[in-house]
């Protein structure tokens, strides 16, 4: 639920409105994510990770207090590119993926590796960048140049730019991590399909913007291939974070995974769902974007697995949308439909409670 509430207050709204109908039934609380917002926050808390906080900057080159979390015996960190590339960290007249960056997220690698890291599960989802991870590759020490010799910053507006790429000074620590992708979304890096066409204006570009970053996307694609001798168009996923899915793939051998499926691994979403009489899963909206691989979808799969009845509660539902392993939906918007959008979001805790507390679970059941 973006900019209204974290996936564990959500288990909580929806459980304080179904007690109120359904008092002697059981909940089990277990919280979700696919590689986006609450990443850092659900496996830190199954994992019972620490968490660690790191000055870095934001997507406007600000100066901020990002985290990740890390289990020391493990040598495992959980880094969610949101927490300092995120779209939750800008205002809306401030986003623009044309000079957003994922710089800040090169400092929370560098900060676990010291601390003595061996791999990295890395969620790409949540940003409001489209840089294709210049930026954070700057952080962790390559260069990218133009055509006339001149250093590159990594944003957006710079991959039209780009005609060479400097590895000699990458940080050779990250030769011996393991890398995760915890990657939400199928979407190759350009085209109509990529990143910028998909998932540009949600970020805050215009048409214009949107064909600009994807003519850049397609040029440091054709770089890279130079380069490395790739097809980077086979790469699925490769359009995730605006990008940066790609460039952990290419420039750091990272292996890419559907979100869903690292995090249930971690949390052991298959036990707890079998052993449950009804599923009930949900998002900010379930809508086209969701049956690309998102959280609820893969819920809802794993429940039909075991023929469990799944019943999702939204902010809003897409219009004529349907799924075949979801068997009822309900969303704030339409419970509430007096109510001005953003009010429903900044007040999404009590909204989500008070649809919960009209579901009815039996006739579901």
């Amino acid at each position: 639920f973006k900019n209204s509430m974290s996936a564990t207050n959500a288990c909580y709204a929806i459980k304080e409105g179904l007690l109120k109908k359904y008092p002697t039934f059981e909940y089990e609380l277990c919280p979700i994510c696919d590689g986006g917002d609450s990443t850092c926050e659900v496996l830190s808390q199954a994992l019972k990770a620490k968490i660690i906080e790191v000055e870095t900057v934001g997507p406007l080159f600000e100066k901020i207090t990002g985290h990740y979390g890390y289990h020391e015996k493990k040598k495992l960190a959980i880094i969610e590119t949101a927490t300092a590339a995120g779209i939750s960290l800008l205002k809306k007249n401030q986003l623009n993926p044309l000079k957003t960056t994922t710089f800040g997220v090169g400092p929370l690698i560098k900060d676990a590796i010291k601390r003595g890291c061996k791999t990295i599960i890395i969620g790409v989802g949540g940003t409001c960048t489209n840089d294709c991870g210049m930026g954070l590759l700057n952080a962790l020490g390559a260069k990218f140049y133009d055509s006339q010799g001149n250093e590159l910053l990594g944003v957006g507006e710079s991959l039209n730019k780009v005609e060479k790429i400097d590895l000699s000074v990458l940080d050779k620590n990250l030769e011996n991590i393991k890398i995760i992708v915890a990657n939400d979304v199928k979407n190759p890096l350009y085209g109509p399909n990529g990143a910028a066409y998909v998932y540009a204006k949600q970020k805050g570009a215009t048409k214009k913007m949107i064909k600009d970053l994807d003519d850049g996307l397609k040029n440091f694609s054709k770089v890279v291939e130079r380069k490395f001798n790739i097809n980077t168009l086979k790469i699925i996923g490769g359009g995730s974070g605006g990008g940066l899915g790609f460039s952990l793939k290419v420039f750091l051998n990272a292996k890419l995974e559907n979100g869903f499926h690292v995090v249930k691994k971690y949390i052991s979403l298959e036990r707890k769902i079998k052993a449950a009489d009804l599923i009930i899963t949900g998002e900010g909206s379930l809508d086209g974007q969701t049956k690309q691989g998102k959280g609820p979808l893969g819920v809802a799969k794993l429940a039909k697995k075991y023929n469990k009845p799944v019943l999702a509660i939204c902010g809003k539902i897409e219009k004529d949308i349907s799924f075949k392993e979801i068997d009822k939906m309900y969303s704030i918007v339409d419970f509430a439909k007096d109510l001005d959008v953003s009010h429903l979001i900044k007040n999404g805790y009590t909204h989500l409670k008070s649809v919960s507390e009209n579901v009815n679970l039996e006739f579901e059941v």
